[in-house]
């Protein structure tokens, strides 16, 4: 089985779409709503090339095509308490992004686990970050949280991860509860369908050379947005704050970022 990025007819996304104004820049001239704009997406696009240079095993994400404040996500959890399970979830940042507070995430389908909203499937991450700043935070840090809260073997293990002194629940029981409620989990997450181009999908091959074909490219070629962010940066590294102490930028709603291009193996 294998998991890509979804192909579908969504309409082409305009220019108008990609950069409208919010309340915040109405009274802005074009061209200064216009760089806050191309801003906003160079510097998200430096979260996601810092995401990509941490290299985590078994976690995969995709920009969402419809908005640049939404990424998609899977993982793959290979031990632990939750081994074998997969795991889908998306990412949102605030509107107000690089002036914003710490991104959250929901887990939908809604696994069992004591940090996550039963009802809303978003991860709890106050006792983690209890400061959030764009300056000294990025994306990648939640994610690796993220990952990090489904593979401890015993509950000591995730208070310690989570920065937490008391857990109502003990190893045992959680063990037991995860094997009750999770039973039909991954087939819950593989059939998840979404319109968004860029969100991934999981379909059976047709053969199964299509496997060997994307494992030689991805072992063989890499695919890197390096030369792009040296257009701007050196090396990619980040802006030094000390260039932007407030960071105070306008901010405004843009659509999906246009260097996320989908993958596609022929």
């Amino acid at each position: 089985m294998e998991f890509t990025q979804q192909q579908s007819t969504t309409k082409k996304t305009s220019n108008s779409d990609r950069f409208p104004l919010n309340q915040s820049t109405q009274s802005l001239p074009p061209s200064s709503s216009q760089c806050s704009s191309i801003f906003i997406e160079y510097q998200l696009m430096k979260e996601f090339v810092l995401f990509q240079k941490q290299e985590f095993l078994h976690v995969y994400i995709s920009p969402s095509y419809e908005s640049a404040f939404e990424w998609f996500g899977v993982m793959f959890i290979h031990h632990g308490l939750y081994k074998g399970k997969i795991f889908r979830f998306s990412i949102h940042i605030s509107p107000s992004y690089p002036n914003c507070d710490i991104p959250q995430i929901i887990f939908d389908p809604i696994p069992h686990h004591p940090l996550l909203n039963e009802q809303t499937g978003q991860l709890k991450m106050s006792s983690k970050f209890n400061k959030w700043t764009s300056t000294c935070n990025f994306i990648f840090e939640v994610i690796a949280f993220a990952k990090q809260v489904f593979e401890f073997d015993d509950i000591k293990q995730l208070k310690h991860i989570a920065n937490i002194d008391k857990l109502d629940l003990d190893t045992e029981q959680l063990r037991r509860t995860i094997e009750d409620k999770m039973k039909d989990f991954n087939d819950r997450v593989i059939n998840m369908k979404n319109d968004d181009k860029n969100y991934i999908d999981f379909t059976e091959p047709e053969n199964s050379s299509i496997i060997d074909k994307v494992k030689h490219k991805l072992l063989k070629e890499k695919f890197s947005l390096d030369s792009s962010v040296d257009y701007f940066g050196a090396n990619g590294n980040l802006s030094s704050t000390a260039g932007h102490p407030n960071r105070n930028y306008c901010t405004t709603s843009i659509s999906g970022l246009s260097w996320a291009k989908k993958i596609v193996y022929n």
